[in-house]
């Protein structure tokens, strides 16, 4: 009885993504469609119903990021080419359009300070004392002909800790991107706060923390400030 229900639930399950998959590509056609037909908003509409219902294919992104540029919105062009990028690296198309984007906008991006990464545990350092621990262990055994059981189980939970922090901040969306237009970083977290810097469309800020509806992020020239959460959204999708 209990293997039936199981089976059921499966075959259900796989139903559903099926009609889920067929539903974002049609909307991603009705997209093209529309993009065709120069009917731009309509175009943008379609690619974003795609995958905002979870229809997350690079080109999907790749033609929203057109349509959004059509619009004259290169902030949000530049985040959807930069979703696509996060899909498939290689793809030339979206790689060389968020170029001109940037370029034309003269967006910037913020450096990676060693002190940021440090402070909020990014993917990059947990990698990083992830491959440190395998070398540390590897050399050990080598050196001494031996493996510690103690060694080998505190170099195995470090590794295993610093994978999972790997995975789970890349998952956070450290790199957030610029949407909006005349976008200001504030002092604090609130409208009335005093301006920290100006930000173009399409420049990159790295994460610091979430506090409500605003981004406490590096800017790109230096310095703090918070950004509203609706003018800055994650490469990566929240959690």
């Amino acid at each position: 009885m209990r293997s039936r229900i199981l089976i059921f639930f499966a075959v259900v399950s796989g139903l559903g993504m099926a009609l889920h998959a067929a539903s974002g590509e049609a909307a991603f056609k009705r997209g093209n469609e529309a993009y065709e037909k120069d009917q731009f908003e309509e175009a943008r509409g379609a690619y974003r119903a795609a995958v905002d219902g979870g229809w997350l294919a690079d080109h999907a992104f790749y033609h929203l990021g057109n349509a959004e540029y059509r619009l004259g919105h290169p902030g949000a062009a530049a985040w959807a080419y930069e979703r696509a990028l996060a899909i498939t690296p290689g793809h030339p198309e979206a790689r060389a359009n968020l170029e001109f984007v940037r370029r034309k906008a003269g967006s910037e991006i913020a450096p990676i300070r060693m002190e940021w990464m440090l402070r909020t545990g990014s993917a990059a350092v947990w990698m990083l004392s992830a491959v440190v621990a395998f070398w540390v262990l590897l050399v050990w055994s080598l050196w001494s002909r031996r493996l510690s059981k103690g060694l080998i189980t505190g170099v195995g939970l470090l590794m295993a800790f610093a994978a999972g922090r790997a995975v789970v901040q890349l998952h956070a969306g450290t790199r957030w991107v610029v949407t909006g237009e005349k976008v200001s970083a504030r002092v604090a977290p609130a409208s009335i706060a005093a301006s920290a810097a100006a930000l173009t469309p399409g420049s990159v800020c790295h994460w610091i923390e979430t506090r409500g509806d605003w981004i406490y992020a590096e800017l790109p020239k230096g310095g703090r400030g918070w950004v509203a959460r609706k003018d800055i959204a994650p490469i990566v999708p929240e959690v």
